[in-house]
């Protein structure tokens, strides 16, 4: 599927066929919804979310995540590293 509809995606040292493909099915039909880098981290699960109470301000994880999306790119960035 990845090499049919993005096939300049699997050039990118790290994105194979199986990776590629779970983050392109986490866009969905509409790729429009994705409006920049911070809304496909959001989807991903790297973006950070206020959790603040009071005088106290914190941030963790977006726990609300497409699993397989994350876990796609978290096998590309182990690729890369190495």
């Amino acid at each position: 599927m990845a090499s049919v509809v993005a096939p300049k995606l699997l050039d990118f040292y790290g994105f194979g066929p199986d990776t590629a493909a779970a983050l392109l099915r986490a866009t969905g039909d509409k790729p429009e919804r994705m409006v920049g880098e911070a809304s496909f981290a959001a989807l991903c699960g790297v973006s950070l979310v206020q959790a603040s109470s009071g005088k106290t301000q914190r941030r963790r994880l977006n726990r609300g995540v497409d699993r397989q999306a994350s876990c796609a790119l978290y096998t590309i960035v182990l690729a890369r590293f190495r």
